[in-house]
């Protein structure tokens, strides 16, 4: 407990000096941004070791979610500290100075707070676990929770193959007659009008279930499955899926089989600069079938690939930059209402109304598309939509989703005798993940979609047999 508080009084201290820089300049230079660019390398290290000396581990769900949030919302900046931000992507060809610094300032903020409120969400009981023994009960309802994840896991895979497959050779098509643009340049769809779509969305939630519970042959040949679909998702252009599917196969092997050694996260590091720099060249040629991407490649292997990529990702803090040029000034907070109307996507548009509520004032994605009048939709970001919801206060909110997301996200040793929340927190990191360049729609449709069904099937599976146990 003295170890969390002591944690928090840090990153509150930090905000403070944040905000006094903030207060001090009043001109705003590159080298300003610079500092601050620095300053949020300083932040993410300090989180990542307060997680590690609070946890005892640094490679779970949390901080997976927590590093793309600095990437995608912060990413730039972090290479404005190196000069090395692609002139093509650079955010200041068309932000001022000023707005930058001001977003770089909120980003900084609500993220920091983001973690504080993730620390006050871990359990000062973990570290008795090793001296915890566990009873034949609790052996056997983890052997349940098992048998309930595999029914669920088959459930899913069966009733999903036939649409996925359709799925995919119809984007199959589309992206290598229309390239890119073709398969992504439409509105997101809620409701019942793309049941397809819908139903082929389980798939790999049923994979990821099957793998939980199989071993030997079977396991690689789920294994096998994913990573063939990766490199399909790459081909389509889709690099978050593709990048946050890679990842949980990589939690899972760390959690469930065996733990990474030193030497392993060093060769990691090295084949996911690679990776990351394929992602920069896959940008350049996903929205043209024509362009070929293994000469791409080479042609770009001049030390720049890696940057660009970053540079491309960190873009993400468009949306949070030019909101705070149109809020307050040009349109009013919205006071939580997009979180409140997030929630109604969870019931279908079956006549009710002309546009879901949630797709008219939950995507708001779509919201800036049409006021900035872009022919590209600009996505939106974690700390936009708090911005968009409460100013500068956002970052109160912040906290509470930060103790949300790290309860779920966290995998700690006493969650290890439980595969059920083993699974969950792997699936949460896999649907909500790439929310962080999204608004919360996404996140709410994940948990009541999937998360949720998930949770409720296979508890009621494993505590019936238990109660039938009891009874006997």
């Amino acid at each position: 407990m003295r170890n969390k508080v002591r944690y928090i009084f840090v990153f509150v201290i930090l905000a403070l000096l944040l905000s006094l820089y903030m207060q001090m300049c009043s001109s705003v230079t590159y080298n300003n941004l610079s500092i601050l660019g620095g300053w949020g390398l300083i932040q993410i290290l300090l989180s990542l070791y307060s997680w590690k000396k609070l946890t005892g581990t640094v490679f779970v769900p949390y901080v997976v979610f927590l590093g793309a949030a600095y990437i995608f919302t912060f990413g730039q900046s972090f290479l404005y500290v190196f000069d090395a931000v692609s002139e093509e992507r650079d955010l200041l060809n068309e932000i001022s100075y000023q707005t930058i610094f001001r977003a770089q300032y909120i980003t900084l903020l609500f993220l920091n707070f983001f973690h504080v409120g993730a620390i006050c969400s871990i359990s000062c009981k973990q570290e008795k676990f090793n001296s915890y023994v566990f009873s034949d009960e609790e052996r056997y309802c983890e052997k349940m929770q098992l048998k309930g994840i595999r029914a669920v896991g088959w459930l899913f895979v069966l009733f999903s193959t036939i649409p996925f497959v359709i799925e995919s050779v119809r984007k199959y098509v589309v992206v290598s007659v229309l390239g890119y643009g073709g398969l992504y340049g439409g509105e997101v769809n809620i409701g019942v009008n793309n049941i397809v779509s819908i139903l082929a969305q389980y798939f790999i939630p049923g994979l990821i279930c099957l793998l939980m519970v199989y071993s030997g042959l079977v396991k690689k040949i789920i294994v096998g499955i994913l990573l063939l679909y990766v490199l399909f998702l790459l081909y389509l252009g889709g690099r978050s899926d593709a990048v946050v599917i890679m990842s949980v196969l990589l939690l899972y092997y760390h959690i469930c089989v065996r733990p990474f050694t030193t030497r392993q996260f060093v060769v990691l590091a090295c084949v996911a600069y690679f990776f990351v720099s394929a992602l920069a060249i896959i940008a350049d040629t996903r929205s043209d079938a024509s362009r070929d991407f293994v000469q791409q490649f080479f042609e770009k292997q001049d030390g720049n690939a890696f940057t660009e990529a970053l540079s491309e990702m960190g873009g993400s803090m468009f949306p949070l930059a030019q909101t705070m040029e149109l809020v307050p000034q040009m349109y009013d907070y919205r006071y939580g209402s997009s979180y409140l109307y997030a929630f109604t996507s969870v019931i279908p548009n079956m006549g009710f109304w002309d546009l879901h509520p949630a797709m008219k004032y939950g995507n708001l994605g779509d919201w800036l598309q049409k006021v900035l009048h872009l022919n590209y939709g600009p996505g939106f970001s974690i700390v936009a939509e708090c911005y968009i919801n409460f100013g500068y206060y956002g970052f109160v909110f912040m906290i509470l989703l930060g103790f949300v997301f790290a309860k779920i996200f966290n995998i700690s040793q006493m969650k290890k005798i439980n595969p059920l929340l083993i699974l969950l927190s792997l699936l949460f990191c896999f649907l909500v993940t790439k929310t962080v360049r999204n608004s919360f729609l996404a996140t709410v449709r994940s948990l009541f979609y999937y998360i949720l069904p998930i949770y409720l099937i296979v508890v009621y599976y494993y505590k019936g047999r238990i109660i039938k146990l009891r009874r006997s």
